[in-house]
């Protein structure tokens, strides 16, 4: 009997200790180094290290290069010839001819060329910076998403330690003879479900780290940035109206939008202009030697010579390029009509959602203190023998529960902040 007493006692204090030795890390992932973040330097990371970011920053490069390819007038051509009048046969000498010829572009096709080049390079800027815009909120998201990740994972560890501190309390009970058998294994049984359910949330957190390092890494290494910041944090006062007319004067989209109207204007601008005929010039020398045929000599000459040519235009019966760089800037009048009844509508639902999202983290707060309270009354009732464990384990998974809630309800409102601003071109996210 006692050797049974004992074995059972062994096995208990091993299921308790190796659980403890494997969640003791304060981090899931297991690496050489790791490094606090916070949200500022995480914004200084993202616009200096993201690749995504660093690639589309090329783009500039190429508007630029596109702009200096606009400026290029037409290659003049350089023309050599050389003949043989029959010199051997009949005497007639020989002659060669230089010609110099170049296009002389009419109507402007250079300046539109040119105003077009630089207002497809301004908008390259703004779609940079829309670009950047919209990876800093999915950026904040997942940031704000690896906060809320180590809550949960904070939540439930100190949920299994403490199952595990009571599962432990019960072993000792049922050596003294205090409890039944049955009693005590389902303690065990309770912990070793906490435990798995910790490794899964460990797992959820440990790839949230992941999504966060290789938003601000231009290479391979083994440092873990661990997020800090306080989800509580994103109390605004906003009023609609006034976030309709920023998001009119801020919105990077709105603004591209009435670039892309400009746009359609330099396109018609230089569809006009192809339609002006050009000038062909050139100029030449032609030399022929002294002819030495006995019937018609003729001495040596040079003769220079220039010429206009002029295109006819037969193209500028059909109007399709013109046509249809009009109905491009018909199409982009309808689209920024049609964005700004998008980003009303868009801001209307997102305002409603954060004051929605406020009103429940300001209802849910003062709850968890009272299921904290339950709690851990019935674990004085349980050691007591007053209540039963399913009691217990009901009031600690309400406690739970309602925390977790809590968390992701804070990661939800802080979301809905996010977003918001970002619908509305405004910025001030600081946690």
């Amino acid at each position: 009997m006692q050797n049974k007493k004992f074995l059972i006692t062994a096995f208990l204090a091993f299921i308790f200790t190796f659980p403890s030795d494997l969640f003791g890390q304060t981090a899931p992932l297991n690496s050489s180094e790791e490094q606090i973040l916070s949200y500022p330097e995480f914004l200084n990371k993202l616009a200096s290290q993201n690749l995504g970011y660093l690639a589309e920053q090329y783009n500039i490069n190429i508007a630029d290069a596109e702009v200096e390819a606009a400026k290029i007038l037409p290659d003049p051509e350089l023309s050599f010839s050389a003949y043989d009048n029959q010199e051997r046969r009949m005497k007639m000498g020989y002659g060669f001819e230089v010609e110099l010829e170049w296009d002389l572009e009419l109507g402007g096709k250079r300046k539109a060329r040119r105003n077009l080049a630089k207002d497809e390079r301004e908008l390259t800027h703004l779609e940079l910076n829309e670009y950047f815009q919209d990876l800093r909120t999915s950026s904040t998201l997942a940031f704000l998403e690896a906060l809320k990740n180590k809550m949960h994972y904070d939540i439930e560890k100190k949920s299994y330690e403490s199952m595990r501190s009571l599962a432990q309390k019960d072993s000792i009970r049922y050596e003294e003879g205090k409890i039944k058998r049955n009693r005590a294994n389902q303690s065990k049984l309770e912990v070793l479900a906490k435990r798995n359910h910790l490794q899964d949330v460990a797992d959820e957190w440990e790839s949230s780290l992941l999504e966060v390092k290789n938003l601000i890494s231009v290479s391979q290494h083994d440092t873990v940035y661990t997020p800090i910041g306080d989800l509580e944090n994103f109390d605004r006062v906003f009023s609609l109206e006034e976030l309709i007319k920023a998001a009119q004067r801020h919105r990077v989209d709105l603004k591209i939008a009435q670039h892309n109207s400009q746009i359609a204007d330099r396109k018609i601008d230089l569809e006009k202009a192809e339609r002006v005929m050009d000038l062909g010039l050139s100029i030449g020398v032609e030399n022929n030697s002294f002819a030495k045929n006995i019937i018609g000599p003729t001495p040596g000459h040079t003769a220079v010579f220039a010429g206009v040519s002029v295109p006819l235009k037969f193209s500028n019966n059909k109007d399709a390029g013109l046509v249809t760089a009009q109905y491009e800037k018909e199409q982009t009048k309808l689209a920024h009509t049609e964005l700004l009844m998008q980003i009303e509508k868009e801001i209307t639902c997102a305002f409603r959602n954060y004051q929605t999202k406020q009103e429940q983290v300001k209802a849910m707060k003062p709850n968890i203190e009272k299921a904290k309270a339950i709690f851990e009354e019935e674990v004085e009732d349980y050691l007591k023998n007053d209540t039963s464990l399913l009691e217990v384990l009901n009031s600690e998974r309400t406690y739970s529960k309602m925390q977790n809630d809590y968390i992701h309800t804070l990661y939800e409102y802080a979301s809905a902040l996010v977003k918001l601003e970002s619908l509305a071109g405004i910025w001030d996210i600081d946690f």
